[in-house]
């Protein structure tokens, strides 16, 4: 192809369903990303939230096929979730021994959660795997 045929069509790109989706709710940014929950899937996501004027919040899922390397695998997520965001909610029980985070056993109470931390102007990055229904989040936001 032509490099001006590629250039002309660029917008008529689209990402697959539920990766890295973005929707505007009542004046805050989130982004629906939970297809695929892989640890570099996550980083990646997190690495590129865009800039905000409010906080970046991130809601991770756990990840379920590490065995023996779970507790690894998950603190290193967390390791690097702090470098990008200012709150952390977690849903798994892959994430239960690890300090200092909020972990929820449903994702009921970890919407709750998110109602009371979220403002106007906020990204709010949903990262998980398809096993866990994120989604359903968004029926407990109303």
């Amino acid at each position: 192809m032509k490099f001006e045929n590629i250039l002309k069509n660029l917008n008529c790109l689209k990402a697959y369903d539920l990766r890295f989706e973005k929707e505007w709710i009542n004046d805050i940014l989130f982004i629906k990303d939970y297809y695929n929950g892989n640890p570099d899937a996550t980083f990646a996501a997190l690495k590129n939230l865009p800039k905000t004027k409010g906080k970046k919040i991130a809601v991770l899922g756990s990840h379920r096929s590490y065995g023996k390397l779970s507790k690894k695998v998950h603190e290193k997520i967390i390791e690097q979730a702090k470098k990008y965001v200012d709150e952390i909610l977690c849903i798994g029980e892959e994430f239960e021994d690890i300090e200092n985070i909020k972990n929820f056993s449903n994702l009921e109470d970890l919407t709750k959660n998110l109602k009371k931390i979220m403002k106007k102007n906020d990204v709010v990055l949903i990262k998980g795997s398809r096993f866990l229904k994120m989604e359903k989040i968004f029926g407990f936001l109303n």
